[in-house]
């Protein structure tokens, strides 16, 4: 496939509508109904670093060279909340501690 070089950005016709859809693109972000779907994506639209959401699963998976793999994310609310956490286990070891 040749590419193309426009002299032009493509933009919808309204602020209302989409410019593209992603299942088209090659590599990027893609939402798939089910993992048959993330299966069935034509290889010419696999690119390293290619993310998808399944959205039967809720689960995120990555393309790399060795094919798919589970993408974890950690949100900035979990990693506050382990903090709290230990900042609790924390300051109860050093009351047990002044008892010792």
């Amino acid at each position: 496939m040749a590419d193309m070089k426009l002299p032009f950005a493509i933009r919808p016709g309204t602020d209302s509508e989409a410019s593209h859809y992603a299942k088209f693109g090659k590599g990027g972000y893609y939402s798939v109904r089910d993992e048959e779907e993330k299966l069935a994506i034509p290889e010419a639209r696999l690119e390293i670093g290619l993310l998808v959401f399944v959205i039967s699963t809720g689960l995120y998976w990555r393309y790399g060279e060795n094919g798919w793999t589970k993408q974890d994310f950690v949100l900035q609310s979990d990693v506050q909340q382990e903090m709290e956490d230990l900042q609790r286990a924390i300051n109860d070891l050093n009351e047990w501690s002044e008892y010792e």
